[in-house]
């Protein structure tokens, strides 16, 4: 939801500081979902703030720099191979890194 009179986007389970993209297995396309959310978000103009369902409050810059982080994740998930991701840590919360983990074990197994 964007509100154009405060530049607020409220951006829900997306550009979360602190966790990654999860994507629904259960499409026929998660990886293309996912990336035609964020490529719609970033269409958006007059972000000021970006304020996500889960993690922290954002700047316009924030907001850029988690659209990359999130496409660059992608990507890296595409590969199938595993790959660091700062969200995905020791730290991380288990359920983050075994939705990780299950999303990585799915490209793998969908030859995507």
């Amino acid at each position: 939801m964007f509100l154009p009179g405060t530049g607020v986007l409220v951006a829900g389970d997306m550009c979360s500081d602190v966790e990654t993209p999860l994507l629904d297995l259960t499409a026929a396309d998660p990886l293309g979902d996912y990336r035609t959310g964020l490529e719609r978000l970033a269409f958006v103009t007059g972000v000021r703030h970006i304020v996500p369902g889960h993690g922290h409050v954002g700047n316009a810059d924030e907001f850029g720099r988690r659209l990359t982080a999130d496409a660059a994740y992608l990507d890296a998930l595409a590969l199938g191979h595993p790959f660091d991701d700062p969200r995905v840590t020791a730290g991380s919360p288990q359920w983050l890194r075994e939705a990780h983990s299950e999303q990585l074990r799915y490209i793998r197994g969908s030859g995507s």
